[in-house]
This record gives C-alpha cells, sequence and structure tokens, in this order.
C-alpha cells in the first residue's frame, strides 16, 4: 500500500519502510499558430531515498492504475497551487477512465485546465464505458490526447474514428527519422488531423530546422529545442516564457537557459 505525502514541488511515496521523492517537472507546448505556449505537460522525476535516480518512463511503465490516478491529482492540484494560467497535461492509461470516482474528481479539479495525455492503450478501446466516460469528460472541459502516436501501433489506429481525440501528439521517433522528408511529415498531418478537435503536437523538436518544418504545417510543437523539463520555481523556466517566440523564429537570445 502505498502512501502519499505532499510537498513543494512533487510528492512523496512511501510504502513500507521505503520512499520515493517525486519532482514534478514542466515541459511547455508551443503553438505556432498563436506564437505562445499553450500548454505545460507535467512529468515526474522519480529520485529514491538513496539518492539514485530512476527512469521515468520504465517506472511508470512497473505501476498499476491506483498509484497513476493518486499521482495525477496530486499533479493537478500542484500545477492548481501555482497559479497556472495555461493548460497542463498529465499521462495516465486509458483504463484509469473506467472509474467514475476519478473521472469525477478530474473534473471537480481539472476542467477547463487539464489534458489527459494516454500514453498506454492498455485495455479494450471501444468500451462503452470508457468511450461514455471520455464524452463526459469533453464535455467538461477536459480534453483528451492520444499520446506518443506511432503508425505502427496497432491499437492507437484502431482508436481513430471511435475516439474523437482532441489532440494526437506524433512520437518524438517519427521526426527523428522523417525530418528530411517534408512531404512524410506533411502527408501525416492531413492523415490524421480529421480524427482529433485541434490537431497535432510534435514532439522531439530538437533543431532549428524540425521547429520550422513543424511550424509550416501549423502543428504544435515540444521538445528540447524550446526548453528542457524544469522546476515551476526554477528562475529559467521564466526565461523560457520570455523568450520561447524568439527562439522559434530562429533568433538565439540572450543568456538562453534550458
Amino acid at each position: 500500500m502505498y502512501n502519499f505525502v505532499g510537498v513543494d514541488g512533487g510528492v512523496i511515496v512511501e510504502n513500507s519502510d521505503t520512499y520515493a521523492i517525486f519532482d514534478f517537472l514542466y515541459q511547455p507546448i508551443y503553438s505556432p499558430k498563436r506564437n505562445e505556449i499553450t500548454c505545460y505537460e507535467i512529468l515526474s522525476r522519480v529520485t529514491g531515498q538513496a539518492g539514485e535516480r530512476y527512469d521515468s518512463q520504465d517506472f511508470f511503465e512497473k505501476i498499476d492504475d491506483e498509484f497513476i490516478k493518486k499521482m495525477a491529482i496530486y499533479q493537478i492540484k500542484a500545477a492548481r497551487s501555482y497559479g497556472f494560467k495555461e493548460k497542463v497535461s498529465i499521462n495516465i492509461n486509458v483504463s484509469c477512465l473506467s472509474d467514475e470516482n476519478f473521472v469525477s474528481d478530474i473534473i471537480d479539479i481539472g476542467s477547463n485546465f487539464v489534458a489527459l495525455e494516454i500514453n498506454e492503450l492498455n485495455c479494450f478501446t471501444d468500451s462503452q464505458e470508457i468511450k461514455n466516460n471520455i464524452s463526459l469528460l469533453q464535455a467538461n472541459g477536459v480534453e483528451i490526447w492520444l499520446d506518443d502516436y506511432h503508425y505502427n501501433n496497432k491499437q492507437a489506429n484502431l482508436t481513430l474514428g471511435i475516439i474523437l481525440w482532441d489532440v494526437i501528439k506524433i512520437d518524438k521517433s517519427f521526426l527523428f527519422h522523417n525530418d528530411n522528408e517534408p512531404l512524410s511529415v506533411k502527408a501525416l498531418n492531413i492523415v490524421l488531423s480529421p480524427f482529433t478537435k485541434k490537431g497535432l503536437i510534435f514532439e522531439g523538436i530538437e533543431t532549428s530546422y524540425q521547429a520550422k518544418l513543424i511550424k509550416s504545417i501549423g502543428a504544435g510543437c515540444q521538445g528540447y529545442y524550446f526548453s528542457y523539463p524544469v522546476n515551476w520555481s526554477d528562475s529559467s523556466n521564466k526565461v523560457n516564457e520570455i523568450n520561447y517566440g524568439n527562439k522559434f523564429k530562429g533568433i538565439e537570445p540572450e543568456g538562453w537557459v534550458v
């Protein structure tokens, strides 16, 4: 049984006589159409009690839905406490959306503020219960995003037309292998956009060339080229906010910090 203890900047999770510290980090998502930050994805840096660091992605793949749901609530409350003006996105499994109490809690604290990134389609995605809860969340201002889309992911492709995603996030591997093929990038945007309400976000933007390529199709951008995930209290975050637009235009502003 896990015990969650909220602390400044994150949460401590206790299990028997061990514990781990989860520092919440924020990575901005940028809209070239609006020339501004539109959302922050909330990520976690996991540190064990002996100071060892864990790979966050591997860690979260090994834990159950109850842990993920509780962590999600703490992440939203933390962002609320910082007074975010922009939307925040958090990562969950689609199976979490079969829990009516969790869905109700998300609506209560996250209406018009939260996007749920579905990064694990770990159950039958044609479940009527889950589809009803997705509709309920969207009707109450909570966006539903498909995370880490790859065209070889059969489960993700099967959701297209079944779930009307607010946004589809394209896995960073796509740009890594295709940034020298702009027609492939444009084709993917044309094919997937009809299955979304608001279009695509491309992950893994690491160069000015990639940023300009994604700007040319009007999709959202996220990646190290703009900002690494940072603590909200980190002063570098303020520099990122000020200089984000200039960075996108290909200008290297003085004092750029990541």
